[in-house]
């Protein structure tokens, strides 16, 4: 299998059940994997154009984010895995996992993982 994996990829997301969780953007972080289901043509061309775009990615996620507000990292980690697939030209696997600082002093990070079998 050939697999690509994004690491700590942060996003500026509304998040929170509480109402001062909400008051402002925070960050989330990303680990995205992806396991194509055959062998991407970048790693035969070594074109740009044959492969995925990390920035375009990250801005497509962005940009679902921009303007919502999400209560549970569960829902927005579904969004974000259903939003990587929309954007992926070739056929892959995802597993997200979509981490948080909740506000617990007793507690650093929350993280929820999603794997998502190609189905287009």
């Amino acid at each position: 299998m050939h697999t690509l994996t994004l690491h700590n990829l942060s996003l500026k997301v509304t998040l929170g059940v509480f109402d001062f969780e909400k008051t402002s953007p925070q960050d989330v972080i990303l680990n995205i994997t992806l396991d194509f289901l055959s062998m991407p043509p970048a790693c035969e061309t070594d074109s740009h154009k044959d492969a995925i775009c990390y920035a375009g990615l990250s801005e497509h996620l962005q940009n679902h984010c921009n303007g919502k507000s999400f209560d549970m990292i569960e829902f927005l980690a579904m969004k974000l895995t259903q939003q990587t697939q929309a954007y992926l030209t070739q056929p892959a696997h995802i597993t997200l996992e979509l981490f948080k600082d909740p506000p617990l002093d007793n507690l650093e990070k929350a993280s929820f993982k999603i794997h998502l079998p190609w189905n287009r």
